[in-house]
């Protein structure tokens, strides 16, 4: 686990005093994911090289996922993370992004067709893909908004291919690094309940692995900026440049 001693009981304390709804709306309140992938691409991407840095949860949804010889549409592609790893192996990927300044630092490989546009309002024809795969994205969106983007994916499935549906990567709700946030959940889902009790997604897999930065300097750095001077704080009295992860990957089978 990530804390000890006195951060650890702290976390403990938290965990008991205040359910996993209070703990994920206070979070929500300290964290700035949104307003650093628009504003600050250079500390996102910073944040997503030390994510997962040997690809583990990556190349496992593309195993998984059966994405080989397949038609792939990846929404919200951001720099290229999840790319890298599906792209070479489908006969088509489509990587839609609507942040042009996340494009310009994006490295794809030359495998991928990228395109500027919204999840919910896909430039595209309808049963035109086998997949959709998308990686920290749907957590981000509002519901009404987050709804748009699974029907648009739901329209673009392929009706024939018994297999065809949403893959998604989100952060499980154990592990270190969750901890670190004050949201650890150990008896549930975690922040990715929603996707399974509203929008119909299962829990496949949780893929053990870590966020691993150049340095503790840059680990408080990037994770304080994000996560807020909560967490810097704790970075500042426990620095580390690694901190273990656990990855959920999620389905949700295409609808009739």
């Amino acid at each position: 686990m990530f804390a000890h001693g006195p951060c650890a009981a702290w976390s403990r304390r938290i965990s008991s005093v205040h359910s996993i709804e209070e703990r994920l709306a206070s979070a929500r309140k300290q964290e700035r994911w949104a307003t650093v992938y628009r504003e600050s691409p250079e500390i996102f991407r910073a944040f997503e090289n030390a994510e997962d840095p040997d690809g583990v949860a990556a190349l496992r949804l593309a195993e998984i996922a059966g994405v080989r010889g397949k038609r792939v549409l990846e929404v919200g592609c951001g720099t290229g993370w999840l790319t890298r790893a599906v792209a070479p192996l489908a006969t088509t990927h489509v990587a839609v992004e609507p942040e042009l300044r996340m494009l310009e630092r994006a490295e794809f490989l030359g495998a991928a067709e990228v395109l500027r546009a919204r999840g919910e309002s896909l430039p595209l024809k309808a049963s035109s893909f086998d997949r959709a795969v998308m990686s920290f994205v749907l957590l981000d969106l509002r519901p009404s908004v987050r709804s748009a983007v699974l029907a648009e994916c739901e329209r673009v499935l392929c009706a024939s291919d018994d297999h065809a549906g949403t893959w998604v990567i989100e952060n499980a709700g154990s592990g270190a690094f969750q901890e670190l946030r004050g949201i650890e959940d150990l008896e549930g889902h975690g922040e990715v309940r929603p996707l399974v009790e509203d929008c119909g997604f299962e829990v496949v897999e949780t893929v053990e692995t870590e966020l691993r930065f150049n340095d503790a300097a840059q680990a408080e750095l990037v994770l304080g900026t994000i996560l807020g001077e909560r967490v810097r704080a704790v970075l500042k009295r426990q620095p580390r440049a690694s901190i273990p992860l656990h990855i959920a990957l999620l389905f949700r089978p295409r609808r009739d």
